[in-house]
């Protein structure tokens, strides 16, 4: 019993030191924090019968202040395409085209990205921010 007991301690040991390995790899990868945060800001809004208009609004305009120029690099990212998604589902027309203006000419890449390609499909069936269809064949 007492190897057991021994073996348990050993393994939540190692369990811990996995898991700082696992964050600190996280943390040293580019625009971490930035996504950290934007995954908090998404969680609370995906909720969507919780979250009041007003509280909405606040969460949204702070989501585009930590995407404001790094959308390229939030849509090739599994975690982060869907914060981006989520931006585009509440933001208001200006906010969709900011993020339309920053994808201009990467259309051919992200339809072909694993993940970037639902955000390209929700972009032209919902007609958020809408280019039209040549340009995003073009490219």
């Amino acid at each position: 019993m007492y190897s057991n007991e021994l073996t348990a301690t050993s393994s939540k040991e190692a369990h811990a030191k996995q898991k700082a390995m696992a964050k600190e790899r996280k943390a040293a990868k580019p625009n971490a924090d930035s996504i950290a945060r934007s995954k908090k800001i998404w969680e609370r809004l995906r909720r969507k019968s919780h979250v009041p208009l007003d509280e909405r609004r606040t969460l949204v305009n702070e989501l585009f202040e930590i995407l404001m120029g790094k959308v390229k690099d939030f849509v090739f990212k599994h975690d982060s395409v869907r914060v981006v998604q989520c931006a585009l589902k509440y933001a208001n027309m200006e906010q969709r085209k900011m993020i339309a203006r920053e994808l201009k000419g990467d259309y051919r890449s992200l339809a072909e990205s694993r993940y970037a390609k639902f955000l390209i499909g929700k972009m032209l069936v919902e007609g958020y921010a809408l280019p039209p269809r040549s340009q995003v064949a073009a490219g």
